[in-house]
């Protein structure tokens, strides 16, 4: 729907936490260029926003001089969005095929290789401090203007586990066809470059109509939660419920499910060994996602079997992909017997220095996460040799570190047990 002022208040009062007066809403409002008046693009005054509110006696009360929203009045929804790669950013591909287009048994992106949610969070869309964004489900639920929290999730294309994404709040909903003028012309700017991110992507960009997909959603990022890594809520699969793009109201089971699910919980030593793989080491018909998988599992296999003797699945004392940092999984982590960890990331580059960089900003990352964890060594796993200026460099980077940090390279080639040189 187009921006309405009664919409904009009601985000005011939302934001603010706390009843306001109508001379502070009106402030906000100008202050922060929140709405402008169409016949004159100036902003509105304090007798129009009361006479706004008292127009909507079933979103605002007031009382002792102040303005509240009625109590129970919320709109949360569950929405399914299309699976990305590239954090909605970029379109990543899906297999699609023009035989399937027009065939209700389909979904969009497998009729034409990418769904309108590709560029959710392209920051070129971003206008004045919103981000313009498409959500293919909205269009069910157009009869209204905002959204408290709009909860986003996806279904991984091949182990079908349903991901929760990230967590929108205060979301306005926006005609696509009464758009203003600053938005319409960025979208057309950029209709171009969609076109050919679709190509890059493999879509059938041929067929692909931009316009179907222009904004008709807007939000601030800062009230946006974007998980590091995606929360597995496979409850979502219970009797095939939330398997199409529609806006699911969130209520009773579904609303108790999602917040036991999105509360920040304290990092705890997981101990075990996941068993399907997710995240970077996803499978893929892309050939060098194979090989990279490939190394790494064997890498991770031999790990194993090398930590055995003192840590293992039957002592309980190891965690394979089972321990999360704020919703990332580490590749490796040792309970040592003073309950210290030991984590370990493993990186298959033949790129030395890459592998480094690359670990090593995922292992302070989890190791400074959560302040009531205590975590002695961190290691870099690799099939990379460290000799001359790349052992000089390592060398430098563990003494600026609070952390014992330590270098095992992988060799392939040794028939060994101990396939592992350490540095």
């Amino acid at each position: 729907m187009a921006e309405k002022l009664h919409e904009v208040i009601s985000a005011v009062i939302k934001k603010a936490g706390t009843p306001l007066k109508v001379s502070q809403i009106a402030k906000i409002i100008q202050d922060q260029q929140l709405w402008f008046k169409p016949s004159n693009g100036e902003s509105p005054k304090q007798e129009q926003v009361s006479a706004r509110v008292n127009n909507y006696p079933h979103i605002f009360s007031r009382a002792n001089g102040l303005v509240s929203l009625v109590a129970g009045i919320t709109e949360n929804r569950l929405l399914r969005i299309t699976y990305n790669k590239n954090l909605w950013e970029l379109p990543s591909g899906h297999p699609w095929s023009r035989k399937n287009q027009g065939k209700p048994d389909y979904a969009f992106e497998n009729m034409f290789g990418f769904g309108g949610e590709e560029w959710l969070f392209n920051n070129r869309y971003n206008i004045d401090g919103y981000q313009y964004g498409y959500i293919r489900g909205l269009w069910e639920v157009m009869n209204i203007d905002f959204i408290d929290t709009c909860y986003l999730f996806s279904i991984h294309p091949e182990s079908k586990d349903r991901l929760l994404i990230a967590i929108l709040r205060n979301v306005a909903l926006l005609d696509p066809d009464a758009l203003s003028k600053k938005v319409e012309e960025n979208f057309e700017r950029y209709s171009p470059d969609m076109i050919s991110e679709l190509k890059e992507a493999g879509a059938d960009y041929q067929r692909a109509k931009i316009s179907d997909i222009r904004p008709i959603i807007r939000f601030k990022m800062e009230d946006a939660t974007i998980f590091d890594g995606p929360i597995v809520a496979n409850e979502l699969k219970t009797g095939k419920k939330y398997n199409r793009f529609k806006p699911y109201k969130v209520e009773g089971d579904l609303e108790t499910f999602l917040a036991a699910l999105t509360i920040k919980k304290r990092t705890v030593f997981v101990p075990g060994k996941r068993k399907i793989t997710l995240g970077g080491h996803t499978r893929t018909n892309e050939p060098r996602t194979k090989v990279i998988a490939g190394l790494h599992n064997e890498i991770s296999d031999a790990l194993e079997r090398f930590l055995a003797d003192e840590y293992s699945l039957k002592n309980k004392n190891i965690s394979i992909e089972t321990m999360t940092f704020g919703n990332n999984i580490a590749d490796f982590v040792l309970q040592r017997p003073d309950k210290k960890l030991v984590l370990l990331e493993i990186k298959t580059s033949s790129n030395v220095r890459y592998n480094i960089r690359e670990a090593l900003g995922q292992l302070l990352d989890y190791s400074n996460w959560d302040s009531t964890v205590n975590i002695r060594d961190l290691v870099i796993v690799s099939p990379g040799k460290l000799t001359g200026e790349l052992l000089d460099f390592f060398e430098r980077i563990r003494k600026s570190l609070k952390f014992n940090l330590s270098y095992w390279q992988y060799e392939k080639e040794n028939s060994a047990k101990n396939k592992f040189i350490k540095y």
